[in-house]
């Protein structure tokens, strides 16, 4: 399976929702495809296996791979995943201009989740993460 090539639009709408943000385009286009590649091999043949391991790229050792970028790259892979729905949805794609949110939570919610993560991963377990999961689903869905 190639890895999807995500829309230059898309791209540019990234540019638009972060504008001060610093980073290298070439690998977010190779990310981006890979992760897409990753979830759509596990909607074809069941499973979760390859998005886990997709994810845990970002991880070396212990140590997240994106130290000082945690929510910007949760918000770019959340918004990949928000266009991907409307794509399975057969909606049109609409470019974004603006994106707010509460800087302070998010950062504190991120730490939250990392930390959970890491226990789980330090204990061989997932118990942390799905607890840290269902709070924020909780406090926020």
């Amino acid at each position: 399976m190639q890895a999807a090539p995500e829309s230059p639009r898309t791209f540019s709408n990234f540019a638009l929702i972060f504008p001060n943000f610093v980073y290298n385009t070439d690998l977010c286009y190779r990310d981006v495809g890979l992760l897409v590649d990753a979830v759509s091999q596990d909607i074809l043949l069941g499973g979760n296996t390859k998005t886990i391991e997709a994810g845990l790229t970002y991880w070396k050792g212990g140590y997240a791979q994106i130290l000082g970028q945690e929510s910007t790259t949760t918000l770019a892979i959340n918004h990949a995943r928000d266009i991907s729905l409307q794509i399975i949805s057969n909606q049109t794609v609409t470019k974004q201009t603006a994106f707010s949110y509460n800087a302070t939570k998010c950062s504190r919610d991120i730490g939250l989740i990392v930390d959970s993560l890491a226990f789980d991963l330090l204990y061989d377990g997932t118990s942390q993460s799905a607890f840290a999961g269902l709070q924020y689903w909780n406090q926020n869905g």
